[in-house]
């Protein structure tokens, strides 16, 4: 028999999952009831699960409305984007100089499997192959700690991408190139530039759809 702790978890993962690919979307009402009869489980580990989604900051949990999903605003949006720049940075310059040559050639097998699927615009593909590129980056850091954070700090800017205006322009071939090159190549303070400069791209593209959108953009610039 698993333990309330086990489903707990599963009903966590389960409704992690449902925030980050839109399903459920910003601003909708968590109804544990509803919920529970939904996964099929009871009240008690749902209630459990969305305290753990309120801790991941993708859960807000207000006086007379009950737990709903974080509805993004774009101050939000902006402090997001910066963390995952400070991290993905961290993280390119530590795989430049800890990386193993095995961990290297992984590196340039997952950015042609990213650049196969730009050249066929498979978006979906694109988004998948993305991840694990960026995802398999940080593993090569060996930080635990790196890890961990940066795996919230993903499910949070995928979110983002997947519920709100902003439309992320993964499928350019070319997007990883510069990036790849420097950590192959040990450079750590260029896989860091590289990095940055990753990122300002998703910047300018927010603000180009803020605009397209008639929305005042916000001036954001990394440090």
């Amino acid at each position: 028999m698993k333990s309330t702790e086990h489903i707990s978890e599963n009903v966590y993962q389960q409704l992690r999952d449902l925030i980050e690919c839109g399903k459920l979307k910003p601003g909708m009402r968590l109804v544990q009831c509803d919920l529970a009869h939904k996964l099929n489980t009871s009240s008690i580990p749902v209630a459990k699960a969305i305290c753990m989604l309120e801790h991941d900051g993708l859960v807000v949990n207000e006086p007379n409305r009950g737990a709903q999903v974080m509805d993004w605003s774009f101050d939000e949006i902006e402090c997001a984007i910066m963390i995952r720049s400070s991290m993905e940075q961290m993280a390119a310059g530590f795989c430049a100089v800890r990386a193993t040559d095995a961990q290297r050639q992984k590196i340039r097998d997952l950015a042609t499997v990213f650049t196969n699927c730009a050249i066929a615009q498979g978006t979906k593909g694109c988004l998948k192959a993305d991840s694990e590129l960026h995802s398999f980056i940080v593993q090569c850091t060996r930080s635990q700690l790196l890890s961990r954070t940066f795996a919230n700090s993903r499910v949070i800017t995928n979110t983002i991408r997947n519920t709100t205006w902003l439309r992320q322009s993964v499928c350019c071939p070319e997007i990883h190139d510069a990036l790849v090159n420097a950590i192959i190549a040990g450079d750590e303070k260029l896989a860091r530039d590289c990095a940055r400069e990753h990122v300002e791209q998703v910047l300018s593209d927010l603000c180009s759809v803020m605009h397209e959108s008639m929305l005042q953009p916000i001036k954001m610039q990394l440090a």
